[in-house]
Formats: C-alpha cells, sequence, structure tokens
C-alpha cells in the first residue's frame, strides 16, 4: 500500500465556504454534496476541477481530475470559463480533465478498476461523481432481495471510493439528492450505506435570488466546524440563477 502523505485542502474557490471547511476539500476523504436540483453543486463540482489545477500557493494541488457524470450535467464550457477567470490556459483545463460518462450500475462499478489506475500515477487528486445514487435506482425496487442487493453494490462503490481517497491521498467529491422520510427529516439517498463512507457533509438550499446556502449536516472531522454559510452563484460557478 502507498504510504499516506499529509492531508491536504483543494480550495472552493469561495472564502466563506472554505472557512467552514478549514481551507477546503480534505484529500483522504470524500465529501458529499447534497440538495435539490439546481442549488449549485454541480457547479461547485465543476469549480472544483478548475481549482484543483492551481498552484498549491493558490489554493489548489497542481493536479489533474476525474469527472464520472451520471445525469449529463457535465458542460466542457463551464471548466473553459473558470479556466480563464483562474488564469489557466483552457485547453490545458480541459486536458488535465477525465471525463467519463456512465449510464448504468455495471458501467460505474467497472469504472472503479480505472480510477485505481489513475490513482497510482500521483496526477490525479480529485474525484468528481456527480450524481453518485443515480444509476442504482433504489425507487426501482420492488423487492426486499432487489434493495438489498441496490444497498450492497451502493455500499461497495461508496467503501472503493474511500479506499482509493485514503490509499492515494487525493479527495472526492459526490453529489446527492435528498428525500424525506416520514418522523425523521431529510437524509441523503442511500442512508447508512453511503453515509458510513462519508467523511463530511454539506447541505445545498434555495436562499432567495442568485444566493445559496450551504450548511455542514455532519462531518467525522473534528477540524471542521458546524454551520453554515451564504454564498452568491458567481462564488460557486461565476453564473447567474435561471
Amino acid at each position: 500500500m502507498k504510504r499516506l502523505g499529509e492531508k491536504r485542502r483543494i480550495s472552493t474557490g469561495c472564502r466563506s465556504l472554505d472557512d467552514i471547511l478549514g481551507g477546503g476539500v480534505e484529500t483522504q476523504s470524500v465529501t458529499e454534496f447534497v440538495g435539490e436540483f439546481g442549488a449549485g453543486k454541480t457547479q461547485l463540482c465543476h469549480q472544483l476541477c478548475v481549482m484543483v489545477q492551481l498552484p498549491v500557493g493558490e489554493g489548489g494541488l497542481e493536479g489533474k481530475a476525474v469527472y464520472i457524470d451520471t445525469e449529463g450535467t457535465f458542460r466542457p464550457e463551464r471548466i473553459v470559463q473558470m479556466a480563464e477567470y483562474r488564469g489557466i490556459e483552457p485547453r490545458t483545463a480541459l486536458r488535465n480533465i477525465i471525463y467519463a460518462r456512465v449510464y448504468d450500475v455495471s458501467e460505474q462499478l467497472a469504472i472503479l478498476p480505472l480510477l485505481e489506475k489513475l490513482a497510482q500515477s500521483d496526477e490525479y487528486k480529485l474525484i468528481i461523481v456527480d450524481n453518485v445514487s443515480t444509476t442504482f435506482r433504489l425507487e426501482a425496487a420492488k423487492t426486499i432481495r432487489e434493495k438489498g442487493k441496490i444497498f450492497r453494490e451502493l455500499a461497495f462503490f461508496a467503501f472503493t471510493m474511500a479506499e482509493l481517497a485514503l490509499k492515494y491521498n487525493l479527495a472526492v467529491v459526490v453529489t446527492n439528492q435528498l428525500i424525506s422520510r416520514p418522523g425523521r427529516g431529510e437524509s441523503p439517498v442511500g442512508g447508512i450505506f453511503l453515509e458510513s463512507f462519508v467523511t463530511t457533509c454539506l447541505k445545498f438550499s434555495r436562499a432567495g435570488g442568485d444566493y445559496r446556502r450551504i450548511e455542514v449536516m455532519f462531518s467525522r472531522n473534528p477540524e471542521i466546524k458546524a454551520g453554515f454559510c451564504r454564498v452568491h452563484l458567481s462564488e460557486i460557478g461565476l453564473i447567474s440563477s435561471p
């Protein structure tokens, strides 16, 4: 096994969110972004793919990123705009992101060996999975046996991602949706089968106009402050709300 290095952080590009996270998204950890559609989760994932490429002194790790897209939400033109804003040559920024579009569970699980191979190169410092639970289609399960199989597959995927983060000192960020359960409020899709392997969970919600509220739902990292921040969309993607 590769020897662990010191934990490092990738700036989110948003000062108030970095303050809550102790400097940014942490390596050796899985960070989960949850919330409604359009709350800014995917935009921040795009921004992290650019931020990770910056020098260490500017909040990056001088590394590359892998973007696993299960919903068709990746937008190269957003990377171009963000790269130009951060002073990175756009074509270079795009070359430093490996993009994979997956359509079902078998494809999502099959990509795991490739991720390990890439992680071994030391060039890749960030893995994004947007959205981590979409292909598992939990709502389609009709029997307890079917649900059990899906939950085991989701847990295996999450465990492997957490293992890669720890083993190769890289950051893993996954997005997810929230579901409401009677008497228990909102919780991320996948429940404990995913939560067990997540270090920090951030909830995104609309806060009026072009603002979003980002709060810490839970964290196993004692350095991360409980609380929330209110951010403008320009801080997490340089866009205006639709």
